[in-house]
């Protein structure tokens, strides 16, 4: 019994502190930042938003479905400021942001591996990740129950990287 309860307390611990984070605060533990999305309406946006202005080096994004114009339009300046960004968008989705990111010096390509890319998660300057359920549509921010992590590990931003490399190869340019 006592293995029991040593491998599921963190569990519901985390879990716990995960029902916590809607009714509060948002939830910060030790480098990794928990945001549900329409418990307060924009929150997500408004941190893929602050990623994007603060970005210094690259961001790179795959994201299964990506509508939101204020996002495309940050990740575009971003592009201007010199900023590595680049974007794989799943190819069977409508994403009409591809025409401001392209005009904004953005490299965007389209999944090209037959089935769904049903990633969403952007790697920040190769010390971040932006994740989970979260697709960047104003859907996801407003109505749906979604997440966004953010995790602040060079490790996992180094294994998120090179997944998105592998992707990217695969791609297509829209």
């Amino acid at each position: 019994m006592c293995n029991v309860r040593n491998r599921l307390l963190p569990s519901i611990l985390f879990t716990l502190a995960l029902l916590g984070a809607g009714c509060q605060e948002d939830l910060t533990l030790a480098g990794t930042e928990v945001y549900m999305c329409q418990d307060r309406g924009g929150v997500c946006s408004e941190r893929v938003l602050s990623l994007a202005n603060s970005a210094g080096g690259a961001m790179w994004v795959a994201m299964f479905s990506f509508t939101h114009e204020d996002i495309a339009q940050a990740l575009a300046a971003a592009a201007g400021r010199g900023v590595d960004v680049a974007v794989i968008l799943e190819t069977r989705q409508d994403n009409p942001v591809v025409a401001t990111l392209q005009a904004g010096g953005v490299r965007v390509r389209q999944d090209g591996n037959g089935s769904s890319m049903h990633h969403k998660f952007a790697v920040v300057d190769g010390e971040m990740v932006a994740t989970g359920s979260y697709n960047w549509t104003s859907n996801g921010d407003y109505h749906n129950d979604e997440n966004l992590v953010v995790l602040h590990s060079e490790a996992v931003a180094s294994d998120f990287a090179a997944e998105f490399i592998r992707i990217w190869d695969l791609g297509t340019t829209p």
